[in-house]
């Protein structure tokens, strides 16, 4: 074998050995993000459930804050015409009731904040897998 020949194949030799580190990584990096990507999709899917299983309760709430504001209203209108104490301590009562009301409601927003979070990752996963 002449020189040249040798130095051939000691070249291709060498390109084989970084075909196959590349080709190592890359079934790396694809095993990786499959991972996140089902993690994320198990996430969501969680969450998702989560959410379904609290749309009746949070509809329950956004009715019970609307009775409850009108209570609230009439009872302001009230309390404008009856400046005593009990119509004082009622409104004070129903006030704070509204106010622990308001706070769930915003506890449930949050709830639906971190499922689309979620949601937007595994499309974003998505994205990055369609264009390669």
């Amino acid at each position: 074998m002449s020189k040249s020949e040798q130095l051939k194949a000691k070249f291709n030799q060498r390109i084989d050995e970084a075909k196959a580190k590349l080709n190592e990584a890359k079934a790396g990096v694809d095993s990786k993000a499959a991972s996140v990507k089902a993690d994320a999709v198990a996430k969501k899917e969680a969450l998702e459930s989560k959410v379904e299983a609290q749309k009746p309760k949070f509809q329950d709430l956004k009715n019970s804050l609307a009775d409850k504001k009108a209570s609230v209203k009439h009872a302001v209108e009230t309390f404008k015409q009856k400046a005593d104490l009990k119509s004082a301590q009622t409104y004070a009562d129903w006030a704070e009731s509204y106010a622990e009301d308001c706070v769930e409601c915003a506890m449930a927003a949050i709830e639906e904040a971190d499922y689309a979070i979620s949601e937007s990752v595994v499309a974003a996963l998505e994205v990055e897998e369609l264009s390669q």
